[in-house]
């Protein structure tokens, strides 16, 4: 009777380990892991600001720190890359974020020591809006439809009759619209303008028929026909 034994367990120098860390994740890039400790020096820093027995001398590092990060381009243009990832992905946070570029915006249109450059710069960019060969048919189609759509509004209809009032004041602006009605006026009372005749290299149109100019049945127009030979000279 043969006995059957067990195989032996093969020795290992040291024990498996399973990894620990998500392999559907990458790791974030080295711009992004600087991000994340200079945001992590940041917090502790300030943390450490707001502790009572804290010296003068750490909220001047933390100070210094933040302008240190400020200055650094690669960390600004990872804030930039992260803001934009963060618009596209998230809608609440798309909601929130573009929600607060309005509202800066109507700080910036509410506060008077900005509001004359904030104004001058949306005049700037709708004077190349209109200029530019790309974007100039874009804007004059605009302007057309919102002029369009005046008569079509009563409260915008007397606006704008309000408006044309107003302009009428201005006495070479009205002259300028007197001259320009009465040639309108005038062109209407001499009807449409003939049109001149047709050329046809020199020569005269035949009229409906073939007929010929002189060329009647009876002969009577004192000319010789074309297609008679002419008589012979008198003796």
């Amino acid at each position: 009777m043969t006995r059957h034994t067990l195989p032996r367990a093969i020795p290992f120098s040291r024990p498996l380990r399973l990894p620990t860390r998500d392999l559907r994740h990458p790791r974030p890039s080295t711009g992004a892991r600087r991000l994340l400790v200079a945001v992590a020096v940041l917090s502790v820093l300030a943390g450490g600001c707001t502790s009572p027995l804290t010296k003068p001398a750490t909220g001047k590092r933390a100070r210094e720190a933040v302008t240190a990060l400020a200055d650094d381009a690669q960390v600004q243009q990872e804030l930039a890359r992260g803001r934009g990832e963060v618009i596209a992905r998230n809608r609440e946070a798309r909601r929130v974020i573009l929600g607060e570029t309005l509202r800066e915006q109507r700080r910036m249109l509410d506060d008077p020591a900005l509001r004359g450059n904030y104004l001058e710069l949306n005049a700037r960019l709708t004077r190349a809006l209109s200029a530019e060969a790309a974007t100039r048919p874009r804007m004059l189609e605009n302007t057309v439809d919102l002029l369009e759509g005046v008569p079509d509004d009563p409260e915008l209809r007397r606006r704008l009759v309000n408006v044309m009032r107003e302009l009428l004041q201005d006495p070479a602006l009205k002259a300028d619209l007197m001259a320009l009605v009465q040639a309108a006026l005038a062109a209407e009372r001499r009807g449409p303008v003939p049109r001149p005749p047709q050329e046809n290299g020199g020569e005269e149109t035949p009229p409906a028929g073939g007929a010929r100019p002189g060329a009647g049945t009876g002969g009577n127009s004192g000319e010789s026909s074309p297609d008679r030979p002419a008589p012979p000279p008198a003796p």
